[in-house]
């Protein structure tokens, strides 16, 4: 019951923080309409779902398919008077069609997430409404994560660093890419996850100079580098890690890449603090790489935030521009990359803290040779 009580405050904080930013923006309605973004405010986690936000109250649309669910969870997270539900198919639509003119003359709207079509829609049939685009409001509410938040993620981090260890126990050469991914997945359920938290991600061989492989019927063999990016969703709230490995003695070259990139990522996360400029962490691991000549086989950014999305902001790349807070939950995840020839990426999910910072998914970086 503590556990329910301390949801109910926390989610009737953060629709009353963005009440107020609607208000100190002149708006009279602010219309949510991101599934994910109505499931951090409210606790509904049904694909079809608006919530309405208002100066007097709240109202989420759904339809009959959630009745039971929509009031279970906003019980939980709101209290079960705080919102009314109404059933009325499409959820935007329905939104749309509470509009009062007189009241709601100012309505934001999530300019991401909506289609032209709904938008179109909704000023068609209120013209007299000036529907105007928030972009971000919630996801800027979204970075910074709570205690309970943080807890979430390493426990999926835990999550994947066991079902990991159980893979690697098995072993890996002999066996594809997609045998190895659906073995990863289904351990990830075994062992207690809701979900994967994406689509894991098996390279190996040549097919590992790929930052985003789809896994294959390749069969790892002898020689082969082998990356594997997975992750694990609990209570919607998603870890994300990388490992990589090699199938016997490595050659010269990948020897240099395993352990320049593993260097990179130590000075990463050593690089990660309170009021730090993301694009600080993304050259710190920059450096190392260059120093090993291969600056140019770093193709993608060092990493992203991590919540109850994969990706979320704030992005960490030579062109961000945030500076991390303590509550932020960041991957640093740098790989180098040789096309035919394979590649290594080492990522983990990091929490920000006063102090530093800390990971939340642990499964070993070495022996990373078998």
């Amino acid at each position: 019951r503590s556990r329910l009580r301390e949801a109910s405050r926390v989610t009737t904080t953060r629709i009353g923080t963005l009440r107020e930013a609607m208000l100190s923006n002149g708006a009279h309605a602010f219309l949510v309409s991101n599934p994910t973004n109505v499931r951090y405010l409210c606790g509904f986690t049904g694909s079809n779902g608006a919530l309405l936000i208002r100066p007097d109250g709240d109202t989420l649309f759904t339809d009959n398919r959630y009745r039971e669910q929509a009031g279970d969870e906003l019980s939980a997270h709101l209290g079960s008077n705080l919102v009314k539900v109404l059933f009325d198919g499409d959820a935007v639509t329905a939104a749309g069609k509470s509009l009062e003119p007189k009241a709601d003359r100012i309505v934001e709207l999530e300019s991401e997430h909506l289609t032209w079509k709904q938008v179109s829609a909704l000023q068609a049939a209120h013209g007299e409404i000036d529907f105007r685009p928030a972009s971000g409001s919630v996801e800027n509410l979204r970075e910074l994560k709570d205690a309970d938040e943080v807890d979430q993620i390493k426990r999926a981090g835990a999550v994947s660093d066991a079902a990991l260890a159980s893979i690697v126990a098995e072993g890996l050469g002999g066996r594809s890419e997609r045998e190895i991914a659906l073995r990863l997945d289904r351990a990830v359920l075994d062992l207690g996850g809701e979900a994967v938290a994406f689509d894991t991600i098996v390279a190996a061989g040549p097919n590992s100079s790929r930052p985003h492989h789809t896994p294959t019927n390749y069969v790892v063999k002898e020689g082969d580098l082998v990356v594997i990016d997975s992750g694990t969703q609990l209570a919607g709230y998603r870890s994300d890690m990388t490992r990589s490995f090699c199938i016997g003695e490595p050659s010269g070259r990948s020897r240099l890449l395993l352990e320049s990139v593993e260097q990179a990522q130590q000075a990463g996360i050593a690089a990660v603090g309170v009021g730090v400029q993301v694009s600080m962490v993304d050259q710190a691991c920059r450096e190392v790489l260059a120093e090993h000549g291969l600056s140019e086989a770093f193709t993608h950014g060092t990493g992203h935030g991590v919540g109850l999305d994969i990706h979320e902001a704030p992005s960490v790349s030579a062109t961000g521009t945030a500076t991390l807070h303590a509550g932020h939950v960041i991957t640093v995840e740098p790989g180098a990359y040789l096309p035919g020839e394979g590649g290594v990426r080492w990522e983990d999910t990091v929490l920000v803290t006063t102090n530093g910072s800390t990971t939340l998914t642990n499964a070993p970086k070495q022996p990373y040779i078998f």
